[in-house]
């Protein structure tokens, strides 16, 4: 099977996302503002272009996940 190019497309696919959007680390702390409002505005045109974006928190098994990845 090959790939599509950008010519293949008649129109934008109409299958919606539902979108889980994480603010905070995995190790808990939130981001500089200059990032949040980044991810904010990229969830807002995602909203846009009619996908449902959700304010979420990480699963369980990844919440603490940095710790295991941090030098102390």
């Amino acid at each position: 099977m090959s790939a599509m190019s950008m010519a293949d497309w008649d129109a934008p696919p109409t299958k919606r996302l539902r979108i889980g959007m994480v603010l905070d680390s995995v190790s808990g702390q939130s981001p500089d503002p200059e990032v949040a409002a980044a991810i904010e505005g990229m969830a807002t045109l995602l909203g846009d272009l009619g996908h449902r974006v959700e304010a979420t928190t990480w699963p369980e098994p990844f919440a603490g996940m940095a710790s295991a990845y941090l030098l102390t």
